[in-house]
């Protein structure tokens, strides 16, 4: 299951205060919903699949006693109540107009503030994990939506950016931690969770390669001064130029142990890997200074 999926069956859950039940509800209907006028009246229609179908049927029962059916994935609310239901959600004016924001004082406490963007998350959102990266982005018929909803977000300290996709009005957030503290805020602790979890393993897997990458460059540089100090100790020895007992014995050590460490090579010759070291810089440099 998607991220985007686990997020919106973890907040699509019936909140216990009235408040919080009509924000929330205003919210899912606002962002996903298409309002029909016809001759037989008003209708709501709200898609987003069966999970927000059922969530918006259950909000809606609980605080207006019924009106919404489910038509396979979406959810259609009608009948008499409609006009004066959407009035008190904050969706329509009492002049008829369609409110383009945030209505009335639907988000006015922490709590309601929760819930709006809980239900704009249900109704228009979606959690996109590219190959790097995290973004979560809640895609507005208005703009005015979506500059109230940046409101609600900056108030909790979350920063939001703006963009047009597909003659929408696009929030986004973009920060691993921030996302994951968006998800928090909207109530989904799971969805959260595993995000965190998937922003560790990225994580783990870049500092993995870095160090990798860094252990070849390491060896690659270890090669190449093995190979200096072997060419520099055969032709020293070819020329017989090593008169320094102490120089011959650590080239000869060397020419016998290419791939050893100073340590190693230490440890063969009973002195210390500083030691070797100094005698080995010692010998490329007559070899150096001979070439000249």
């Amino acid at each position: 299951m998607k991220l985007s999926a686990i997020v919106k069956k973890e907040i699509a859950v019936d909140p216990e205060e009235k408040c919080c039940r009509q924000a929330m509800l205003s919210a899912v209907i606002h962002t996903g919903g298409t309002v029909s006028f016809s001759r037989e009246g008003i209708k709501i229609f709200v898609g987003g699949g069966c999970l927000v179908a059922e969530a918006l049927k259950d909000l809606f029962t609980a605080l207006y006693g019924g009106g919404v059916k489910l038509e396979k994935s979406k959810a259609v609310i009608e009948g008499d109540s409609v006009r004066g239901a959407l009035i008190s959600l904050g969706i329509f004016k009492t002049s008829g107009e369609i409110e383009s924001g945030i209505g009335g004082m639907l988000a006015r406490g922490e709590c309601c503030k929760k819930a709006y963007l809980a239900g704009a998350f249900l109704g228009c959102g979606s959690v996109v994990l590219p190959k790097s990266g995290y973004s979560l982005e809640l895609l507005c018929e208005s703009e005015a939506l979506r500059d109230d909803l940046i409101k609600l977000f900056a108030h909790f300290n979350i920063v939001a950016g703006t963009a047009e996709k597909d003659f929408k009005y696009k929030l986004y957030i973009k920060d691993g931690q921030t996302v994951s503290d968006s998800l928090a805020l909207m109530g989904a602790s799971k969805g959260m969770l595993q995000l965190n979890a998937l922003i560790a393993e990225r994580e783990l897997k870049q500092v993995t390669a870095r160090l990798s990458n860094c252990d070849l460059a390491n060896l690659d540089r270890t090669v190449e001064v093995s190979v200096k100090q072997c060419e520099a100790a055969a032709g020293l020895k070819r020329k017989g130029l090593l008169v320094d007992k102490k120089l011959a014995d650590v080239a000869d050590a060397r020419l016998k142990n290419p791939e050893a460490s100073y340590e190693e090579l230490g440890r063969l010759m009973g002195i210390s890997k500083g030691a070797v070291k100094y005698r080995l810089g010692r010998v490329v440099s007559l070899w150096d200074n001979k070439e000249k």
